[in-house]
């Protein structure tokens, strides 16, 4: 990929393989692709991160990670590539950080509001491990369930002569999975009940099932959870623009 200058005029031309496409036709393939939301996203967060500055020790680090990915390891082969793609040394260094630069973003902005956020979100945020059973009707879920309470055979047996075959292959376990990736009745079905309680029959979608409430962990504001509430709130910043 190659940007030319124009024959006719003092506009480029980018080159990618044998197509050379002027700023006009680059559009129409922008839009034609539905590119153009994606490339709308990123001139935003440009426009964001502007002005946030990156150390010379952090930017030489950023570019020697960019090499190292690509393998490019001998200054040879670093300028054969910088030919090839027609970016400079300064472009490189905007490139390689970015990823940087909009970390120090989310941070500088939303930092401070961590916490509040994490015990506002925290209940959807904690872990739930459970069984379920998923069956097509209800009086062989309601006979199911007595043979559980009943003790006549444990979950993980049941599950492997009834239940589909993605909940065959673990026996009905499930987990742990945050609370608010589960649908609205099966997380109120956990959450009002206490760890091991085993839940008689309800609907749910197309079926009925059976769920035994396991192991409860809840959510800690530590390094990666930290990490993904800045990404949320970093995404529905962009999203409310």
């Amino acid at each position: 990929m190659k940007v030319l200058p124009s024959l006719d005029d003092m506009s480029q031309v980018l080159q990618i393989g044998d197509y050379q496409l002027a700023p006009e036709e680059l559009v129409a393939r922008l839009k034609q692709y539905q590119l153009l939301p994606q490339l709308e996203r990123e001139l935003r967060i440009d426009q964001a991160i502007g002005s946030i500055a990156c150390s010379e020790k952090e930017s030489q680090f950023a570019c020697e990670q960019f090499y190292q990915q690509r393998h490019l390891n001998s200054p040879e082969q670093r300028q054969q590539w910088h030919q090839q793609q027609g970016l400079s040394a300064v472009e490189l260094i905007a490139f390689a950080t970015r990823q940087l630069r909009i970390n120090k973003f989310k941070t500088q902005t939303w930092g401070s509001q961590l916490e509040s956020y994490f015990l506002k979100r925290k209940p959807d945020l904690d872990l739930y491990s459970f069984s379920i059973l998923s069956l097509p009707e209800p009086g062989i879920a309601q006979e199911l369930y007595y043979r559980l309470e009943l003790g006549e055979q444990t979950f993980a047996e049941i599950a492997r002569e009834h239940a589909t075959d993605a909940e065959r292959q673990t026996g009905g376990r499930i987990g742990p999975v945050p609370l608010g990736q589960l649908t609205p009745a099966l997380a109120r079905c956990l959450k009002s009940n206490p760890p091991g309680t085993l839940v008689p029959p309800f609907a749910l979608g197309e079926g009925v099932v059976i769920v035994q409430v396991g192991e409860v962990k809840a959510a800690r504001l530590d390094e990666p959870m930290r990490r993904q509430l800045l990404d949320e709130l970093f995404e529905q910043w962009l999203t409310g623009q």
